[in-house]
C-alpha cells in the first residue's frame, strides 16, 4: 500500500484501496529505557516490584540488569505467567 497499490488481494478477492496511506517514521508511544529510568526515579518511594512486560527479550534483559543493579526488584514474567501481587 505504501508503494501506491490500487487494489489488494484479501482471501482470494481483489479489493480496491480507497485509503490514504501515510508512513510515520521515528515515532513511538513507548518510553525508551532512559525515559523509564527517569520516570521510576521520580517515584515518591521505590515500588516493591517492577514488571517488564513489553519489548524484545534482549531489551527486557538489559533493562532488568540496569534496574537490578540499582537495587530494584525486577521481574520479567513469561507470556501467560501469573504473578501474585
Amino acid at each position: 500500500m505504501l508503494d501506491g497499490a490500487r487494489e489488494l488481494k484479501l482471501r482470494g478477492t481483489s479489493v480496491p484501496v480507497r485509503a490514504k496511506v501515510v508512513q510515520m517514521t521515528g515515532f513511538s508511544a513507548h518510553a525508551d529505557w532512559m525515559e523509564e529510568d527517569r520516570w521510576l526515579a521520580r517515584a515518591p518511594s521505590p515500588p516493591d516490584r517492577v514488571f517488564l512486560v513489553h519489548g524484545e527479550l534482549p531489551a527486557i534483559e538489559a533493562q532488568r540488569a540496569r534496574l537490578s543493579a540499582k537495587g530494584w526488584r525486577v521481574e520479567a514474567p513469561q507470556p501467560g505467567q501469573e504473578v501474585q501481587l
